[in-house]
């Protein structure tokens, strides 16, 4: 039964860095199909086994940590982050993800751009320094 929350996971995981664009109302009846299973199992079978969480708030949670984690190193736009996502609407995207970050996607992005610029000193430093 373990096995089939880490399935779960991993197959949350594969879907939302898939090319093409999975609409959110019907991402959790893909990862059903994804494994195989009636989407009305695999729902009940992961509350159960999950602590009463549900399918579709896990699912939330992993597309709003791609959202970050897209949001952090990439510079797609949000609205495209959004599309990529799944979302129909920027203002429903960004109404989770602050719900979620407790600030909008775009203030999220300038937080973690100080934390890249550190990471990047030590190589600008290294490679200024010359023989």
């Amino acid at each position: 039964q373990q096995t089939l929350l880490e399935r779960v996971r991993a197959a949350v995981y594969q879907l939302l860095r898939r090319p093409e664009v999975q609409r959110h109302r019907a991402f959790a009846e893909a990862v059903a199909r994804e494994l195989s299973l009636p989407y009305g199992q695999l729902s009940a079978t992961f509350a159960r086994l999950s602590a009463g969480s549900t399918l579709a708030n896990f699912i939330t949670a992993q597309r709003l940590a791609y959202a970050r984690e897209l949001l952090a190193s990439s510079r797609l736009g949000v609205g495209h982050i959004a599309r990529q996502l799944g979302y129909s609407s920027l203002a429903h995207f960004s109404g989770q993800f602050r719900r979620v970050a407790h600030c909008s996607p775009s203030a999220y992005r300038r937080q973690q751009e100080p934390a890249s610029l550190a990471m990047a000193e030590p190589a600008l430093n290294d490679a200024s320094a010359g023989p």
